[in-house]
């Protein structure tokens, strides 16, 4: 249709810029998600991959849209997104928590023939250093290798972890001893 200063595109009404701007989120959506879920799952987010993907797709699109960015974002941005939802996701996980939870459901432990007082645990627990406390809770409580572990931790080696597992495990049991729980004889 022309103008009346000459030719140019027509006047898209709301409904129209709608539909426009749902059809490029949709595509969008469709060639980057099986990536961003893929992605997340080797990252090994397990049940959580298709929420963090989610969360990322929409973390990206806001982004570009506040910052008046146009066209394809690069798949790079869409990766990040999804390794900085994991991070999220693992950062929002207090072991001591995990820890609180579990041993509410755990009325005693038995150690060496002994009955353990939870409470005396839970609080020497709480009394070591928040490193100390991450480095038992997944080697000691979780079960994982000490290279998993270090790997988890993200800047120790395997055997600085190892070191650290067995000096956090003598503090442990020198706050247990310190509350007055039982010497172990």
């Amino acid at each position: 249709m022309l103008h009346a200063e000459g030719p140019g595109p027509e006047p898209q009404s709301a409904a129209e810029q709608e539909a426009a701007y749902d059809e490029e989120v949709a595509a969008l959506f469709g060639r980057f998600m099986p990536m961003m879920l893929a992605y997340a799952r080797h990252l090994g987010a397990g049940n959580e991959a298709e929420d963090i993907a989610l969360e990322a797709f929409g973390r990206v699109w806001r982004t570009r849209l506040k910052d008046g960015h146009s066209g394809v974002p690069p798949g790079s941005y869409f990766r990040t997104a999804v390794r900085n939802g994991l991070i999220d996701r693992i950062r929002m996980r207090r072991p001591e928590d995990v820890l609180d939870e579990t041993s509410r459901q755990v009325k005693d432990i038995e150690f060496d023939d002994q009955v353990i007082d939870q409470h005396l645990i839970r609080e020497a627990f709480k009394a070591l250093s928040s490193r100390d406390r991450e480095v038992l809770w997944w080697s000691v409580v979780v079960g994982l290798p000490l290279a998993e572990v270090a790997t988890k931790l993200g800047f120790l080696t395997t055997g600085a972890t190892s070191v650290l597992a067995h000096r956090a495990r003598k503090r442990l049991l020198r706050h247990y001893l310190s509350l007055g729980g039982a010497s172990e004889e």
